[in-house]
């Protein structure tokens, strides 16, 4: 760097190898960010298909007696209205879901992470044993691809007319 000193003025003038790093500093700067942006785009993309490829599974399993929906951030809540039934009913249809560990595991594994039925939500955790470890809980989703999930519906459809899911399988 060159400094002169001319009456009450005083003159910096950068040298071109100053210059060049500040140029390339400057490119890294905007090269990082690019790759940030397009990377954070493709993974908006990927969450926002999950949800709806789960909103269009949920609306596929609806029947006369019972709709299905993918509701909140992502659609990662199932939200189930049964037709003619009060509070009760849809406290006992959360039970019946929640502890049936097999339906649970269906419906984390499709990216679901609450059921809603009614007024009333539970949390859809799937505890997982494994060899010589504390139960660790599942945190599977679909990430933008379509699984086949009949099973899934059969032991909902199950729950919903109080029938056990355990002798499904």
């Amino acid at each position: 760097m060159v400094s002169e000193t001319s009456g009450r003025t005083r003159v910096t003038v950068q040298s071109d190898s100053k210059k060049g790093d500040e140029r390339m500093r400057k490119f890294f700067i905007l090269a990082g960010l690019t790759i940030a942006g397009l990377f954070g785009g493709f993974q908006l993309q990927l969450t926002w298909q999950a949800g709806q490829n789960r909103e269009e599974l949920a609306q596929s399993w609806s029947s006369d007696s019972v709709q299905f929906a993918a509701i909140g951030p992502n659609n990662r809540t199932l939200f189930v209205a049964l037709s003619d039934m009060g509070q009760a009913e849809d406290d006992a249809f959360l039970g019946s879901v929640v502890q049936d560990h097999h339906l649970a595991s269906e419906l984390r594994d499709l990216g679901f992470e609450h059921i809603q039925c009614g007024t009333r939500s539970m949390a859809v955790a799937v505890e997982v044993k494994t060899s010589g470890r504390k139960n660790e809980k599942s945190n599977c989703s679909i990430h933008g691809r379509k699984r086949d999930s009949s099973h899934a519906r059969i032991l909902l459809a199950d729950s919903v007319h109080g029938k056990s899911a355990e002798g499904t399988t």
